[in-house]
């Protein structure tokens, strides 16, 4: 798993982003554009941008832990290191997941194959945070659960019929927070047991 000092490095960078996400959503806020038009906006800004870095965080994650897989003694030598290239976790990571960012966003087909994903356990949802589970992924589209955690949270809040807008983005943004580093601890897990699946292969092997 990540150390601490490793988490906290991808925290600041999520935490940096959505700075950014939360400044446009003040801006839009002076120039009074209408409710509904700016939670649209923020949801495809977040979408735009998440999409994307949410393979830059995956790529951060493999090396934080691939540099310290590397450092050990078992993979000091020239095969094992070679054997360990070979497997290719970062590839495997990588196609559970799609990037693609829609044109449009579709909030009833996000809904729709939010719900399939439950059903099959490739994902839970506890409050706002969406996990998702490597070994079923098949694969993920990044932007529709980005954009599917205003659904979930607006599905929690039917019964509150005053919301406030800036609290309601700063949820939705600490959501897709809490989830992204979800996602990270099951990539580091995922990453754990295929090296350890791969020691013990180069262990008998060796004997």
């Amino acid at each position: 798993m990540l150390n601490n000092e490793d988490k906290e490095k991808i925290i600041k960078y999520i935490d940096k982003i959505n700075y950014e996400i939360l400044d446009r959503f003040h801006r839009n806020i002076n120039v009074r554009i209408p409710k509904k038009q700016v939670i649209d906006d923020i949801i495809k800004t977040t979408v735009n941008k998440f999409t994307p870095e949410s393979k830059i965080i995956i790529t951060k994650v493999y090396n934080l832990m691939a540099d310290r897989t590397l450092a050990e003694p078992m993979f000091q030598n020239a095969n094992n290191g070679a054997a360990f290239y070979k497997m290719d976790v970062e590839r495997e990571l990588k196609e559970k997941f799609n990037f693609e960012i829609p044109s449009k966003i579709e909030y009833e087909e996000s809904e729709r194959k939010i719900n399939e994903w439950i059903k099959a356990g490739i994902i839970t949802i506890i409050g706002g945070v969406i996990s998702i589970s490597l070994k079923k992924a098949s694969p993920i589209i990044v932007a529709v659960v980005i954009a599917g955690i205003m659904t979930v949270i607006n599905k929690n809040k039917e019964n509150n019929k005053k919301e406030d807008l800036t609290a309601l983005v700063k949820e939705y943004l600490e959501s897709v927070k809490q989830s992204l580093l979800s996602w990270v601890d099951s990539i580091a897990e995922y990453y754990d047991e295929r090296v350890n699946e791969l020691k013990k292969e180069l262990e008998n092997k060796n004997k």
